[in-house]
């Protein structure tokens, strides 16, 4: 009986640490398994990383060639709306680069989009055109009518046009001295007793995404 019991209670000894041994397998595997999908993630993030560096530094080279000729500074952009109040872009600019108030900001693709409202070493303002009550001279394409724009924030502008005076949703805007696309036309109300017809429009550009804008110096 006495043999019996000692029997037992080796086997089950050997049970227990066999067991032990199997959960520190396990638990290497599974330790071993995480650590190579960590590593499996991190070169993925650094290859899109990569891509994305490439991609900025094409855009960068085609923002130059676009105004090649021209004397551009090229400035990331730090915050916008509707992290900036009204429509203003905060812009980071490469030490030493001197940019003059008043000087036009341009997007990649060349679309003027506003002036530099604050200027220091570092750091520049761009003031949309968008901005509450700005004002300037603009184009309504169709007919080739000189209206004046006004922004009202947020992308959005507004114009007054005569009541006989042709337009439709998704005509163009244009700037006055360059004839470059500003704003399409969202919706045109009018009503029946009115003399003139309130036009409500959209920036050409989306504001809330821009990355990159050339300075013109």
């Amino acid at each position: 009986m006495i043999l019996i019991s000692a029997v037992l209670i080796y086997v089950l000894y050997e049970i227990s640490a066999v067991s032990m041994v199997k959960n520190v397998f396990n638990g290497a595997i599974i330790i071993f398994h995480d650590k190579s999908t960590l590593v499996e993630e991190n070169t993925e993030l650094k290859a899109k990383v990569i891509s994305l560096e490439t991609k900025v530094s094409l855009l960068e080279e085609a923002m130059v060639s676009e105004h090649e000729g021209k004397n551009m500074a090229t400035a990331r952009v730090l915050s916008r709306p509707p992290e900036n109040p009204y429509d203003v872009l905060t812009l980071s600019i490469e030490s030493g680069t001197f940019v003059k108030v008043g000087s036009l900001a341009f997007l990649p693709n060349g679309l003027l989009v506003g002036k530099i409202s604050e200027s220091s070493s570092k750091e520049l303002k761009v003031k949309l055109f968008s901005t509450v009550d700005e004002k300037m001279p603009a184009i309504l394409e169709r007919n080739n009518v000189p209206v004046e724009i006004i922004g009202l924030g947020s992308g959005n502008f507004k114009i007054r046009v005569p009541r006989d005076v042709s337009v439709e949703k998704e005509d163009k805007i244009l700037f006055n001295a360059s004839k470059g696309l500003m704003a399409i036309v969202e919706d045109v109300e009018m009503k029946p007793t009115d003399s003139f017809k309130e036009v409500l429009a959209k920036s050409s550009a989306n504001i809330f995404t821009i990355e990159l804008v050339l300075i013109e110096q």
